[in-house]
This record gives C-alpha cells, sequence and structure tokens, in this order.
C-alpha cells in the first residue's frame, strides 16, 4: 500500500514526536511503499520525504497553511492510507484514503497552556475542539499512546481508541504500573497539561505539613537553566529537588530513566498525569 505519513512536527528533530514518526516509516518500509509529509529543515536521510515550511506570523495561520499544502501534496501522489498526528494534515486526506488518527494531544487542551491569552478566549477553543472531532469522526482507526488520552477521547464520544504505548527503553519494574482508568463522567473542563514540577507541587500541597513526604528528585534532560525551569521550581519550593541535565540521545535516555529504581512515576489523582511525588 501507499503509506503516507503526516505531521505538523519537525522531522529529523530531537523531540520525541520525530523519533515516533521515523520509528513508524522505518517498521512499514519492509512492506509498504511509505512517504513523509513534515515540518522540517532538510528530509529524512533514505526516506521518500516531502518538507514543509509553512509561512505566516503565528501559530495559526502556520498550522492553515500547513494544512493547505498538505492537501496539495496529497493530492498530487498516490494514497491508501494517510496516517495523520494533527487535524491539520489528518483534514487533508484526499478522497478514498484510509484515516488512522493518532491522538498525542489536543490543542484544544494545550493551547491555552503554551498561549495563556488564549484562557479567555472560549469561542476560538471550541472551535478548536470542533476541528478535532471533525478529524476524529473521520478517522478508519484512532490511535494513543496513553490511556489517559483514551479516557478522555472516550468522554467525548470516542470509546474505541487503541493503547499503543510509546516510551524508551526502560527496565520493567517488579510491578507494573496500574492506571486507573475514570468512571465515565461529562467532558472535562478545558485545560492544560502542568509541567511535572509543578503537578508534584500540587500534591504535596494538598496533605497536611506533618504529612508531606519529602519529594523524590526531578531530572529535566535537554533544558537550558534559561528555559526558566530552575526559576519556576524555586517558585513552588522544590528548587533543591530538581536538576537540569544536558540533552541524551534516545539510545542513553532508559538507562537515564532506571538510575534510581525506586523512583518510578506514580499516578497522581491530584494532578491528573503521572509524577514522582510520594503520594498515594
Amino acid at each position: 500500500m501507499n503509506v503516507v505519513l503526516a505531521a505538523f512536527d519537525p522531522v529529523p528533530a530531537p523531540k520525541g514526536a520525530s523519533a515516533h514518526v521515523l520509528a513508524n516509516a522505518r517498521a512499514l518500509l519492509p512492506d509498504h511503499d511509505v512517504a513523509l509529509v513534515t515540518l522540517g529543515d532538510a528530509p529524512a536521510p533514505g526516506l521518500r520525504h516531502r518538507v514543509v515550511r509553512p509561512r505566516g506570523e503565528n501559530w495559526l495561520r502556520r498550522a492553515t497553511d500547513f494544512h493547505r499544502q498538505c492537501r496539495e501534496i496529497l493530492g498530487q501522489v498516490p494514497v491508501d492510507v494517510l496516517h495523520a498526528r494533527s487535524p491539520f494534515e489528518g483534514l487533508a486526506a484526499p478522497p478514498g484514503a484510509r484515516r488512522i488518527a493518532e491522538v498525542n494531544a489536543l490543542y484544544s487542551v494545550e493551547l491555552p497552556y503554551h498561549y495563556p491569552a488564549l484562557a479567555d478566549h472560549a469561542a476560538f477553543r471550541e472551535q478548536m475542539r470542533a476541528l478535532e472531532v471533525t478529524w476524529l469522526e473521520q478517522a478508519d482507526l484512532l490511535l494513543t499512546p496513553s490511556p489517559v488520552t483514551a479516557a478522555y477521547l472516550d468522554d467525548l464520544g470516542f470509546p474505541d481508541a487503541r493503547v499503543v504505548p510509546n516510551a524508551p527503553s526502560v527496565p520493567r519494574p517488579e510491578a507494573p504500573l496500574r492506571i486507573r482508568r475514570p468512571a465515565r463522567r461529562a467532558p472535562p473542563r478545558l485545560r492544560g497539561p502542568s509541567p511535572p514540577g509543578r503537578a508534584s507541587a500540587r500534591c504535596w500541597r494538598l496533605l497536611p505539613a506533618p504529612a508531606r513526604p519529602r519529594p523524590a528528585p526531578h531530572r529535566v534532560h535537554g533544558e537550558r537553566p534559561a528555559s526558566g525551569w530552575p526559576k519556576r521550581a524555586a517558585k513552588r519550593g522544590i528548587a533543591d529537588r530538581v536538576t537540569v541535565r544536558d540533552a541524551l540521545p534516545p539510545s542513553a535516555l532508559g538507562a537515564a530513566l532506571a538510575e534510581r529504581p525506586g523512583a518510578r512515576p506514580r499516578w497522581c489523582r491530584a494532578s491528573g498525569t503521572s509524577c514522582r511525588a510520594a503520594c498515594r
């Protein structure tokens, strides 16, 4: 089959999205004709890869121009299956192509976190949510790497998303991490995800002072001090527990995460994410 992997992400790049797209492409190559359509500066070596450089002075204009260019490209090549990571490339699928939607995150949830001014623009978030729902409704198959995202999609009316975990090579703990699937409820409030330090700090504040455990350390790889991590950690009273390190290649990430076997992430009901706090 002619499979196109499209992503509104730079490829190749140090980000996990790039590694995921490239690994997917190479896994499909022995059996299918694979092509990539992504952001980036240059094509990935050894692959049929169209690099798109969208124009626009802000994120939304670049996203809509990326959608326009994807539609033009996909209209000129054979496409049996389009595997997309966002609605901008997903809704550019040509007629007759089967559509796979890989949901790693939802812009309607994350954008107010990246752009705080959008928190007061409910109409824009509703439009973004409508765009996402249209993309999901048109998909023949929904994939997500996270059980939490799968539960969120269930709340939105898409209960059939398949969970395909995506993680570095970390030794399996003696007891598997159990993530409780929340009961079906009304769609959750639109909110941005919390960085790990903020999530853990919120967990500790929920406990009475004498019962607060000493927090396990956080390691931030690939961040520079100028990124604001030390300042954010100091503001939340956990500066002595945060270490900023240089970026690591994917091959070394698993060993770095396994340095402290007893500090594996725990599911935190207070923050709605995985954190290394000792709260239960």
